[in-house]
């Protein structure tokens, strides 16, 4: 019947925005790891600070409040480069429900040399 198919309607509405409540989560940590792989790459061509500078810039686009101390630029490594971040994100489910999860962003990246 119509109320039916209208309750039906909201039910998988319902599911379709938590859904993407949820997964915006996913969605952020893969752009700013995204962003963190490729600063990785380029390596020594930019300064530790213009990385974690565009590492905040690339999290606030997604709405995350990542702070320098979050950010850790790691050179130890021989002929590599390290980016590591940890933060926390979350998703207001309805204001009913608050989705957490702690994010570890650990990238290693061989420096490649021209000769």
């Amino acid at each position: 019947s119509g109320v039916g198919v209208i309750i039906l309607i909201i039910v998988v509405l319902l599911i379709g925005y938590i859904g993407y409540m949820i997964g915006r989560l996913q969605f952020t940590y893969g752009a700013i790891k995204g962003k963190a792989e490729s600063s990785a790459e380029i390596g020594l061509a930019q300064a530790d600070e213009v990385i974690i500078r565009e590492l905040i810039e690339t999290a606030k686009d997604q709405k995350v409040d990542l702070l320098p101390e979050q950010i850790f630029v790691d050179h130890s490594i021989k002929d590599s480069m390290r980016i590591y971040i940890e933060y926390d994100d979350s998703s207001n489910i309805f204001g009913i429900y608050t989705y957490k999860k702690h994010f570890k962003i650990d990238i290693v990246k061989p420096m490649k040399v021209r000769e």
